[in-house]
């Protein structure tokens, strides 16, 4: 029930569920990796949150850029997988030079260093989990439904696109 009504989601609801997601890992992952860094478990202080809001403030526009949130995450291959990485390396640039120059105060530079594993490693694991978890459901639906045939237009100019609009459009009069 839950994974249907995700995938008969419009798209932009998706994508804002994704960007809600990627939030709560960075706030996730900035503790973690002060716990790691300082030892102990922290307090939502002031610097914690300052840091949690940049990490969301900064990971959400370079993943928006990067293209994170374009992509269907039934369909996931080897290369949305590079984009994520790439897109985290990214971001854990800007971070650690932003905490380098402006030198926020009980925030450790190696903050950036070690959310970024985190992040990474969680964000990809997101991704996965979704594209496995949606993307079988989406073909289990496809082979159950006796009702809907599997074909392969070959060609990809304006005669394909004009065959697979007419099959579209009949199998829905039919």
């Amino acid at each position: 029930l839950l994974r249907s009504m995700l995938l008969s989601m419009p798209k932009r609801v998706k994508q804002v569920l994704a960007m809600l997601v990627d939030a709560t890992i960075c706030f996730l992952t900035i503790w973690i990796a002060f716990w790691l860094r300082l030892g102990d478990w922290i307090t939502l202080e002031n610097y914690v949150v300052i840091a949690s809001l940049l990490s969301v403030v900064l990971a959400l526009p370079i993943f928006w850029l990067m293209g994170l949130y374009r992509v269907v995450f039934r369909h996931g291959s080897i290369l949305v997988y590079q984009k994520i990485s790439q897109a985290v390396v990214l971001y854990c640039s800007l971070y650690t030079l932003i905490l380098i120059i402006f030198l926020i105060e009980n925030i450790p530079r190696s903050i950036a260093v070690i959310q970024t594993f985190f992040l990474l490693t969680l964000v990809l694991m997101s991704r996965y989990f979704a594209q496995r978890w949606l993307g079988n459901f989406s073909k289990a639906s496809i082979d159950s439904n006796p009702r809907i045939s599997r074909l392969l237009i070959y060609g990809a100019g304006a005669g394909g696109r004009q065959l697979a609009s007419i099959l579209r459009n009949s199998k829905k009069n039919h």
